[in-house]
């Protein structure tokens, strides 16, 4: 599955892809959670076809029908026991048989979750991290549509600063921010002239310092969520 991953805040109910990931337990009694509300959305059928497979081992995956979601499949993936905690080791192994799980299916488009963030107590950021990483071992980017967030980083004071030492402005700082972090980045822009000052982030490097510093930007009400430009071959 040689692709990409976009970031969306969205209901992973509905989302129209070939399968869709649940947060699942070893019995795979979707009670709570996003699994309750993967169960619900898709019906009965998914609970009986989850019952049939039961038990898994922790950090494994396997699939059911989505019943009456878009979606052809959904991929259990036990991230806990039930009722129990969950770990970086456990969520990894459980992002990684996901991904098998999607290309043995033949699944051209996934819909992750954030693995263990529920129940599990886990970190979102670290997850987060964890499941990049991992999609990224198998051979998937992270695209980054309007990086820039229609204007609003190009503010920001910091990164303001940082770009003074580069000679490059607060937008610059930012694209070249995501390029190092491995994303493929797409700015949005109506003006020609930008074209050629979003083109010029490859003649400096930010320090391990400095990205760290933007790094530490993140907020959980900081995303500006809108994909609905996005070219439709995307």
């Amino acid at each position: 599955m040689a692709a990409k991953v976009e970031v969306l805040e969205t209901d992973i109910t509905t989302l129209e892809v070939d399968a869709i990931a649940n947060a699942a337990n070893t019995q795979l009694a979707h009670g709570g959670g996003v699994a309750g509300a993967i169960s619900r959305a898709g019906g009965a059928e998914v609970q009986r076809e989850s019952d049939r497979r039961a038990p898994i081992g922790l950090g494994a995956a396997v699939e059911t029908t989505a019943g009456d979601m878009p979606a052809r499949w959904v991929i259990h993936a036990a991230t806990m026991e039930l009722g129990g905690p969950t770990s970086a080791e456990i969520i990894r192994s459980a992002t990684a048989s996901t991904l098998a799980k999607a290309d043995e299916l033949g699944a051209r488009s996934l819909g992750l979750v954030a693995f263990g963030t529920g129940v599990g107590g886990f970190s979102v950021d670290e997850a987060a991290r964890i499941e990049v990483e991992e999609t990224r071992r198998h051979g998937l980017a992270v695209t980054a549509y309007s990086p820039i967030a229609r204007g609003r980083a190009a503010g920001d004071k910091m990164l303001k600063t940082i770009g003074l030492a580069h000679k490059k402005t607060a937008g610059q700082v930012c694209l070249r921010f995501l390029v190092q972090e491995g994303a493929i980045v797409i700015p949005r822009t109506s003006k020609v002239e930008r074209l050629s000052e979003n083109m010029s982030i490859f003649d400096f490097a930010l320090t391990t310092a400095e990205m760290a510093e933007i790094d530490r930007l993140a907020k959980p009400s900081g995303r500006v969520v809108n994909v609905g430009w996005a070219p439709n071959w995307d």
